[in-house]
């Protein structure tokens, strides 16, 4: 497995990383055979 790192930034209500787009990058990567 290759490790991964995702850096998740931003403040605010509109601006920054949401719980949505965080958990499918985890698994997008995760089916790509990538350890986040």
């Amino acid at each position: 497995m290759k490790k991964i790192g995702v850096v998740l930034s931003g403040c605010g209500v509109y601006d920054g990383a949401e719980s949505p787009e965080a958990v499918l990058t985890r698994l997008a990567n995760a089916r790509r055979g990538g350890l986040a």
